[in-house]
């Protein structure tokens, strides 16, 4: 550094701080005068920033984190919360991220829904109870007791959170440690004692089911007291689609904006079904019409 407290020798380029990264290194000393990674800017933003808002970067993720109390998984819990919230498609959405890890520690501060979920995520799975019979493909379904799912915590990527009253969901995608690709959706909500808490709805790997149309691969959960689903917009022509809209037996009509390939929805109470799914694109037109959740009636 130079007396005026300018750079004293050439910029340090990206490659070179790619190396140095990528060599463990415990630190070194730098100043550093612009970050163009908007991404990674954002991921980074400390969780009380997050809480404000990432303006034109993003949207608020965690209003709901007062305090920052200690975080917790309980498997399957039941719902603590029996208030009725919002029915509308209302709900903020957090850009996606992947969470940085080096040297077996994150290297940003994690909201306690995001710990939660990483939590889970990171345990190793437990007993397995069932399994079924091999496919021509040679995927196995299994039912396992208990446990996360074995992740490798480098490999953990947010594709998509939004948040409701009482509630968020989270698509995620991430690879277990030996090396198998997996995506999950899962439900978080805060307990009154401050406690986060992480509930897998479903998911699993591999590609999409080939459809000749617009289709919403979903993971869902319901009760009387909500329903939560969320997948990936997939199949032939689905490249154009911008919105989703679910529109209940009870009248209920839930939307979500397709973001990053995936919608997310959220009610409390419950709904009726089936639901009426409509895939539109930004000018309103209707790319596919069909009903889901006809075997639930």
């Amino acid at each position: 550094m130079s007396p005026d407290g300018r750079a004293a020798g050439p910029p340090l380029r990206d490659d070179v701080l790619a190396l140095l990264r990528g060599s463990g290194a415990a630190g070194f000393t730098a100043t550093m005068h612009q970050w163009f990674d908007l991404g990674g800017l954002a991921s980074a933003v400390p969780a009380a920033a997050r809480r404000s808002g990432f303006g034109g970067l993003g949207y608020l993720m965690d209003a709901g984190d007062e305090g920052r109390a200690a975080r917790q998984v309980h498997p399957r819990p039941a719902d603590p919360w029996g208030r009725r919230g919002e029915r509308d498609s209302g709900g903020a959405v957090s850009s996606p991220h992947r969470l940085p890890w080096q040297a077996g520690r994150w290297l940003v501060s994690l909201t306690g829904a995001e710990q939660a979920i990483v939590d889970h995520l990171v345990a190793d799975p437990g007993r397995v109870t069932w399994a079924g019979p091999a496919s021509p493909g040679g995927w196995v379904a299994s039912a396992t007791s208990g446990g996360g799912e074995g992740a490798d915590p480098a490999t953990v990527r947010f594709r998509k959170s939004r948040a409701f009253a009482g509630s968020q969901l989270h698509e995620v995608e991430f690879a277990t440690r030996n090396g198998r690709r997996q995506r999950i959706l899962v439900r978080t909500w805060q307990e009154s004692g401050g406690s986060w808490v992480a509930d897998p709805i479903g998911g699993g790997g591999g590609p999409d089911p080939n459809r000749p149309k617009p289709w919403v691969n979903f993971a869902a959960q319901w009760s009387t007291d909500l329903f939560a689903a969320g997948g990936r917009v997939t199949g032939a022509g689905s490249e154009p689609a911008h919105l989703v809209r679910l529109t209940f037996a009870d009248g209920t009509v839930l939307e979500d904006m397709v973001h990053n390939g995936i919608v997310l929805f959220f009610s409390t109470p419950g709904v009726t079904f089936p639901a009426a799914v409509q895939i539109l694109d930004a000018a309103g037109d209707i790319l596919a019409s069909y009903h889901e959740f006809t075997d639930l009636e």
